[in-house]
């Protein structure tokens, strides 16, 4: 008997695809895109898609590589040896991925979704074969459609259980499958890897913004494509690199079509039309009442037992919303005065200094050269590090995260390309805002007892009022925060000085990014 959750009105139909990919046939509708958590998350609005099918797992390195070796293409490498089969394909940029369904709506008959005119790649939008989901049509199946629509990850609210993510991943990719299905049956649309979706990545729309037009009472209508122009495509889901934030049904970000990263693979869909309406479950049989039995004499029921707490999650990083402080100190040294009104834009900033076996991690990917104190605990915060070596590091995390690194270098000079979403130190306006506005909100960064180093170049301060200041444009020495005053104390406002090639077992730094 073919059974259906009443309050669903998408469902599922197992198919296959020449692949051997099981795919999942999702009937359309419309839904609540979107999210307040974030800045590049809202606005909230409804958006309606069409039918389509939909890969049931992410592509593994065993199906890519099927492709691979038919059209002479590079096989994506596996670097750290964590495997391949059934892993998720990694190492694969946009373009690859819209070769790969070209390939595979050629091979099982379809007609290929895309135009490939040198760099420029046109959708046909008539065509049936198989391409990179929109974005609203991965957060609509990640949902597991309408009746999960306010679902925090997909397939529920415990990450743990549906989700490989940098807090139970062991810092590699896992099979896929491993964790359990959302709604529609759909594996890994949180975390494992991020996955790679056709819209160019931009702020959403106002709600009475439509694609194609639609009265301005309406709904958006689908599939939605995203914005005409851009450098970056969006990436969706979340990986097993990632904080909890990043696997959220809603979480988004932009990378470049030409990149490649360890924690980026990608699933595909086709256009397909679901004729008829799920079958309304039949009525049991009424069975006959049995004769009445003597009752037996009822035990005491137990206490129920209390429910166990939820589950904490200790999350690494620490949203700093927009605003504005007074910076410095009045009654205090003379470098941390006069006090002025500093504004700043929002940003995320690690809870921790970089630990010893992050820092170690980098330097055997990268053979960059360090002499970072090697003999403290893997987990304490690296010590002995140049404010170079924080550059170079924060523009590696980037890369391993899908972003666009911050910093430009030519021999010693460094450039940032404030644009950029990648990560990177934090200017000294945004260390100190983030000492204060943590406690103020009940959250806490963790102290590294070091001094941390930070963007800016020393100088005293103008005095002025100032939004999102970075310091002197010029100088010879690089601010450093969070360290003891001479005598001893140690405040938000404390700062210290040292030239960026030099070393001190006191040294170390913690990273952030502009929110977006």
């Amino acid at each position: 008997m073919r059974r259906f959750r009443s309050l669903l009105i998408v469902f599922a139909l197992i198919a296959a695809s020449l692949s051997g990919q099981s795919t999942v046939a999702v009937r359309g509708g419309t839904f609540l895109m979107g999210s307040e958590a974030r800045h590049n998350e809202r606005p909230v609005r409804r958006v309606t898609v069409n039918d389509f099918a939909i890969f049931r797992f992410e592509l593994t390195f065993r199906e890519y590589e099927e492709f691979a070796r038919e059209t002479n293409r590079a096989v994506p490498s596996d670097p750290m040896g964590w495997g391949r089969d059934s892993r998720p394909v990694i190492h694969v940029s946009w373009n690859d991925a819209i070769f790969y369904a070209n390939w595979l709506s050629r091979r099982e008959g379809l007609a290929p979704a895309y135009d490939v005119r040198g760099d420029d790649i046109v959708w046909d939008r008539d065509a049936d074969g198989w391409r990179l989901p929109t974005e609203a049509e991965w957060e609509f199946a990640a949902r597991g459609g309408i009746a999960a629509e306010d679902t925090r990850y997909a397939g529920g609210s415990g990450i743990n259980t549906v989700a490989w993510y940098g807090g139970n991943s062991g810092g590699m990719t896992h099979p896929v499958g491993s964790k359990q299905p959302n709604e529609l049956g759909l594996y890994d649309m949180s975390g494992n890897v991020a996955e790679w979706v056709w819209d160019r990545y931009a702020k959403y729309p106002d709600a009475d913004e439509h694609d194609p037009p639609e009265p301005a009472t309406g709904p958006m209508t689908g599939p939605m494509t995203g914005p005409m122009t851009g450098t970056e495509r969006v990436v969706r889901g979340g990986s097993w690199l990632g904080t909890v934030e990043s696997p959220r049904v809603s979480y988004r970000l932009g990378v470049r079509p030409d990149h490649r990263a360890g924690n980026i693979g990608f699933r595909l869909v086709r256009t397909i039309t679901i004729t008829g309406e799920p079958e309304p479950e039949p009525e049991p049989e009424p069975e006959p009442e049995p004769e009445p039995e003597p009752e037996p004499e009822r035990e005491p029921e137990p206490e129920p037992e209390p429910e166990p707490e939820p589950e904490r999650v200790d999350e690494p990083v620490v949203l700093i919303e927009a605003g504005t402080f007074l910076m410095g100190e009045a009654d205090a040294e003379f470098d941390e005065k006069p006090v002025s009104r500093v504004g700043l834009d929002a940003f995320d900033v690690a809870r921790r200094a970089v630990s010893r076996a992050e820092f170690e991690t980098f330097v055997s990917s990268t053979g960059h050269t360090s002499i970072a104190d090697g003999t403290i605990r893997p987990d304490a915060p690296v010590r002995n590090v140049t404010w170079f070596d924080a550059i170079v590091y924060a523009n590696w995390l980037s890369l391993e995260h899908g972003l666009t690194p911050a910093y430009t270098m030519t021999r010693n000079e460094v450039t940032w390309n404030r644009e950029a979403d990648g990560w990177r130190l934090p200017t000294e306006a945004e260390w100190e805002y983030a000492a204060r506005s943590a406690n103020d909100t009940g959250e806490s960064l963790e102290p590294s007892g070091l001094w941390e180093w930070v963007w800016d170049y020393y100088d005293l301060y103008p005095g002025t009022d100032r939004v999102n200041p970075s310091g002197p444009a010029h100088g010879f020495f690089r601010v450093l925060r969070g360290g003891p005053r001479p005598d001893g104390t140690m405040t938000p406002s404390s700062r210290s000085m040292s030239p960026p090639s030099f070393r001190s077992e006191s040294y170390g730094f913690r990273v952030v990014k502009s929110a977006r």
